[in-house]
């Protein structure tokens, strides 16, 4: 994808100001007198690092809503010594009006045109050596595309910063940085080296409106110029098929291309993104879980169950069951343990089907189907008849007797000695006999006043009740007189209870 290409506004009265700047320059140089030093934070609000920004920088105003980078730190022509052994610049930028970091969202880092690195959620990079003399960090904000990084084409969406990495010398050779649009001297009061920018002078593509780029035309210094052949829009990327089109230089990705693992990532949880560095194209492997998925309704999370619900939640499949609880894959799944059912299983609604084995005999789904007028009744009054596991079942009464009087012995002994077993009406019944015991609690006169007692003469297998009166116990009032006409004559609980009446006239105690 690429954002259309918009032209760089130049902040009004650039242009003076970059006419100005080498005379300026000169100036403060010539006007600075041997071994003094130039103003600095302790004696003037303005360093000379801030100087040189007002007179180079210019603002590019960002259009509403276009991705748009700045270069927070460091502060344009800003000033590092020389480092001893490697000479470290420190970047932060930040991006606006789009998302960082974002999926397939990257920012390109460039020195003097070098590619550097892509971040990919980065805001602050250091570059480990930056070589004396003047040099331009360059920002792009990128979208990976099928494994290449594109850069956005609107001006807001580049930014440059250029820092000096100042040297300590001895005269003017010292001090050459090689870059053809630095006007470098050695300030033999300082004993360092001093540089400014020669006028309509480029260093990198980025210093230039999208799609210019900075060549040599003929006039002894690189400016800034539209292309007019491919080979002047050679980006440095392999994955990019670079072309030149009416003067702006057009970089379109190459599908599938990459150059590293991270051009590759293509979003999914559930592949392995790495790129084949030999053949710069992409690979996504499956990551072997079988339980990994990417959306809702993944395919992936089909188990081949017709009777379960298979959704992706957080990246893994879950499976649960469907509504109908007869639900069914195949007539196994129809088992119903019952012997009177033909059991199947639909193939148009997936659902068990139990339909009744009319051939089937004794058959039921209640007792009153095996009962006497029941579908399976056996007619044979001997028999107990009722329903278990869908099958009628018919086993002997024990309560069955054949004649209905006059047999000697007919019914089983129910094991009491105190009843007597007959046959009435083709049932066993057993009478208890008058007079007869085997337990107190069967002598019952439900009398409070006598204790209920059954009586077993030694060596007999029965006994008689026997009722023996409570001694002092009564049941009424009436048996509580006690001739006193003063008195209150009462029964509770089986015992009379006596106390002086004194609402009765003249009555006396004594």
């Amino acid at each position: 994808m690429r954002v259309p290409l918009q032209r760089q506004q130049v902040h009004p009265g650039i242009a003076w100001r970059l006419f100005a700047v080498p005379l300026l320059l000169a100036t403060l140089w010539s006007c600075t007198p041997q071994g003094a030093q130039l103003p600095g934070p302790a004696d003037s609000g303005d360093s000379i690092a801030d100087i040189l920004e007002v007179l180079y920088g210019f603002e590019v105003l960002a259009a509403g809503g276009d991705p748009t980078v700045v270069i927070t730190d460091p502060a344009n022509n800003s000033q590092t010594d020389l480092g001893l052994v490697a000479t470290p610049v420190t970047v932060t930028l930040a991006a606006l009006n789009w998302a960082y970091p974002a999926f397939g969202h990257g920012i390109n880092v460039y020195l003097d045109q070098e590619f550097q690195t892509t971040l990919t959620g980065e805001t602050v990079f250091m570059l480990p050596d930056v070589p004396m003399g003047v040099h331009v960090i360059a920002v792009a904000l990128a979208q990976n595309l099928e494994g290449s990084w594109v850069e956005y084409t609107n001006p807001e969406a580049r930014a440059t910063v250029i820092v000096k990495i100042i040297a300590p010398c001895a005269e003017h050779s010292d001090c050459d940085d090689g870059n053809p649009c630095s006007a470098d001297s050695c300030l033999t009061g300082f004993a360092k080296c001093g540089y400014g920018f020669k006028m309509n002078c480029c260093v990198s593509d980025y210093e230039c409106e999208p799609g210019w780029v900075c060549k040599d035309t003929g006039f002894g210094n690189p400016t800034c110029s539209e292309c007019g052949q491919d080979a002047e829009c050679e980006d440095n990327n392999i994955c990019t098929i670079d072309s030149c089109d009416n003067g702006i230089c057009v970089n379109d990705p190459t599908p599938g291309c990459c150059i590293d693992d991270a051009g590759c990532d293509d979003g999914l949880f559930c592949t392995v993104d790495s790129c084949n560095i030999s053949a710069n194209s992409c690979i996504h492997t499956d990551n072997g879980d079988p339980a990994c998925c990417e959306t809702k309704y993944d395919a992936k999370c089909d188990d081949g169950d017709l009777c379960t619900i298979d959704v992706c939640i957080a990246n893994e499949c879950r499976h649960g069951p469907v509504v109908d609880p007869n639900c069914c894959n195949d007539v196994s799944e129809c088992e119903d343990s019952n012997p009177c059912t033909i059991d199947s299983c639909n193939p148009d609604v997936n659902s068990c089907v139990y339909a009744l084995d009319e051939g089937k005999q004794d058959c039921c789904t209640a007792h009153s189907d095996c009962a006497a007028g029941g579908v399976w009744d056996d007619e044979d009054p001997s028999t107990i008849d009722y329903c278990q596991s869908f099958l009628c079942v018919h086993v002997e009464n024990p309560a069955y007797c054949e004649c209905t009087s006059g047999c000697d012995d007919p019914c089983l002994d129910d094991g009491n000695a105190c009843t007597e077993d007959l046959c009435v009406d083709n049932n066993c019944t057993h009478v208890p006999e008058e007079e007869c015991c085997l337990l107190d609690s069967e002598c019952e006169d439900n009398n409070g006043c006598t204790d209920n007692l059954c009586v077993i003469p030694f060596g007999e297998e029965t006994g008689a009740c026997y009722f023996q009166p409570i001694a002092d116990c009564c049941l009424t009032d009436e048996e509580c007189k006690d001739e006193n006409p003063c008195n209150i004559d009462v029964c509770i609980n089986y015992v009379c209870r006596y106390g002086p009446d004194w609402n009765l006239p003249n009555c006396c105690q004594t």
